[in-house]
């Protein structure tokens, strides 16, 4: 991979809690398949640590790539109640050691499409909330805005989340299933 002529950056630690973050490689692809002066957006970040991942390898491959990060920070069904309580706080307490790196949108997933032109995208990652219809939205919503090569990917294409495996299902052939994650290149 090509690397940022500047100081490499470390991967941070911080008290990211749930280890839910299960696809280094598939974020090192998304990464390594960004242009130098691409835009990543990553759909639904809890608590930061998938966030701190991709921000730092994106960052160590070219400064000139933009990471966004869209969530709402107020959990969704599958969260139950009291574990959503300061959480963006607590995501921006843990990314602190980023800051100025990334743009957080704390809105959700649908607003934040009107964000980006169609074709402008290198990477999008969806991993927000897990119902068959918030999925198949997204994947809606987000294919148009990938350029020609980017990629689609998302987590939770397992038994456990039959919602997104439906969804992924029903809206995308040819795609690759890699650490319970689906991808999907455009």
């Amino acid at each position: 991979m090509e690397r940022n002529s500047g100081k490499i950056m470390e991967h941070i630690s911080a008290d990211f809690g749930e280890q839910w973050f299960t696809y280094p490689g598939v974020y090192r692809k998304m990464v390594e398949n960004c242009r130098t002066n691409g835009i990543l957006v990553e759909l639904g970040a809890w608590k930061g640590r998938s966030s701190a991942f991709l921000i730092v390898e994106a960052k160590n491959k070219s400064q000139d790539i933009q990471i966004h990060i869209v969530d709402t920070w107020l959990g969704s069904g599958e969260h139950t109640l009291g574990m959503t309580d300061g959480l963006y706080e607590k995501f921006l307490e843990n990314l602190s050691p980023l800051k100025g790196q990334y743009q957080a949108h704390r809105m959700t997933t649908d607003e934040a499409a009107s964000l980006f032109r169609d074709g402008s995208l290198d990477g999008v990652f969806i991993d927000a909330d897990h119902t068959y219809d918030a999925v198949k939205k997204d994947i809606q919503n987000w294919m148009p805005k990938l350029r020609k090569g980017g990629i689609l990917a998302g987590h939770d294409y397992i038994e456990t989340w039959p919602g997104v495996i439906k969804a992924v299902d029903e809206s995308l052939k040819d795609f690759v299933i890699t650490e319970q994650c689906w991808v999907k290149q455009c």
